[in-house]
């Protein structure tokens, strides 16, 4: 049987901890997401174009990979990711927030109008 294996980033395993601990099935399938091997989230890389595609005003989309800034972003949202691009990060400025940060503020807070982005 092959063993199972995971994130070898210690910052990245606090976090999943962290995520399961808090109990809301969002966080528990992101947490879930951030234990797959490497070799399975090739994919969790988004772009502001495909954010822009997908949301509406308002609204709070989780990337559980990294954003990066290709394209544009319009609409009033909050981007919620484990890492940004530095270009990502010029063109969010203030919409941008780091998972580890939105798991403390989100810990008791109701999600409305919540999505992950894959």
């Amino acid at each position: 049987m092959v063993k199972p294996t995971g994130p070898t980033d210690v910052n990245v395993r606090k976090l999943i901890r962290q995520l399961e601990k808090t109990k809301r099935p969002i966080f528990k399938y992101i947490a879930e997401l951030l234990s797959k091997p490497k070799r399975r989230k090739k994919h969790f890389v988004v772009n502001l174009w495909k954010i822009e595609k997908h949301s509406n005003d308002g609204d709070t989309i989780i990337v559980p990979g990294k954003v990066l800034g290709s394209g544009e972003l319009t609409k009033d949202v909050k981007v919620v990711a484990l890492s940004f691009s530095q270009t990502a990060l010029e063109k969010l400025k203030d919409k941008a927030i780091y998972l580890e940060n939105f798991v403390e503020q989100a810990k008791d807070k109701k999600l409305p109008n919540t999505k992950i982005l894959i």
